[in-house]
């Protein structure tokens, strides 16, 4: 199911698995839309358990981060997760240097979905 022209929602046994469409980057000037539709999807989907796969991402800005953080924080809000998967080396090393790996949850979708323990 496409969920926007930036968003590929898919229900995945349990999880909610978002990869991003035609996008290298996550920057201010990108960034809003999709964060806005990441926003209302977790709203839909009280408890769930959603994976973004950032496979094609190059890297984000702060203002992408700032947008992860609060999407991480409306989500847990619901007794869900979000977890964040196939992270480019660029954007493992923005999360580790702010240290928001130690926030953010990273993992990988299968492991996940075969154990249901956090990664």
């Amino acid at each position: 199911m496409s969920f926007s022209s930036y968003l590929e929602v898919n229900d995945q046994g349990g999880e909610t698995l978002v990869r991003f469409v035609g996008l290298d980057c996550l920057d201010e000037a990108n960034s809003e839309i999709p964060g806005k539709e990441l926003s209302l999807l977790a709203e839909g989907l009280p408890g769930a358990r959603l994976v973004l796969d950032l496979m094609g991402i190059r890297f984000v800005t702060s203002s992408a981060l700032g947008k992860l953080v609060a999407l991480n924080r409306k989500v847990r809000a619901t007794g869900g997760r979000l977890v964040l998967m196939n992270l480019s080396p660029a954007v493992a090393n923005v999360l580790a240097v702010t240290n928001l790996d130690s926030v953010l949850e990273v993992g990988g979708v299968q492991s996940i979905a075969r154990t249901g323990e956090e990664v």
